[in-house]
């Protein structure tokens, strides 16, 4: 008899009914570059007697996943196994965009538990170059004598009389 099945034998010949396994995810990497594979890995201690099927949700910070990528899944941990891959792809663009994060996690479900490790996150950083800047000149403050005024301006064209004291 395996050590497994003997631990959940009681005295007397029972058997006691078994708890839920308990369920996390981890992330592969800390941070990946856009177009990186993110690479989730969903945990069962113990493994599962037959197939566990896990609810997990994709989400993003930032626009670095593909919008079909999005959303709800269904992981299975196959019988005897204690961990399953889960992979996202990220985009590949020409955008230059503030770096962001993908996020995966395990929702609640019957026929497991959450462990504290029910979110995991990777960090996704963006690697393309930012268009080049608009240069603009800025005027320069000028005094001139408009009608006998002296009135002043930041540019060409757009004279304007100081206020009177007085």
């Amino acid at each position: 008899m395996e050590v497994a099945q003997a631990l959940w034998q009681i005295e007397g010949g029972g058997t006691q009914t078994r708890a839920d396994p308990v369920v996390t995810i981890t992330a592969g990497e800390e941070a990946v570059t856009e177009s990186a594979l993110v690479v989730f890995t969903v945990t069962s201690a113990p493994a599962p007697v037959s197939g566990l099927d896990i609810a997990v949700t994709v989400g993003q910070e930032g626009a670095f996943v593909y919008s079909w990528a999005l959303g709800a899944y269904t992981v299975t941990i196959l019988a005897g196994e204690t961990s399953v891959p889960f992979e996202v792809l990220t985009v590949d663009d020409t955008v230059d965009e503030p770096d962001g994060a993908v996020v995966a996690t395990v929702a609640s479900s019957s026929g497991y538990a959450l462990g504290a490790a029910k979110r995991a996150r990777v960090a996704v950083a963006d690697d393309d170059v930012a268009p080049p800047g608009i240069v603009t000149k800025r005027g320069i403050a000028r005094e001139a004598r408009v009608g006998g005024c002296r009135c002043r301006s930041r540019r060409p064209g757009a004279w304007t009389r100081p206020a009177r004291n007085g």
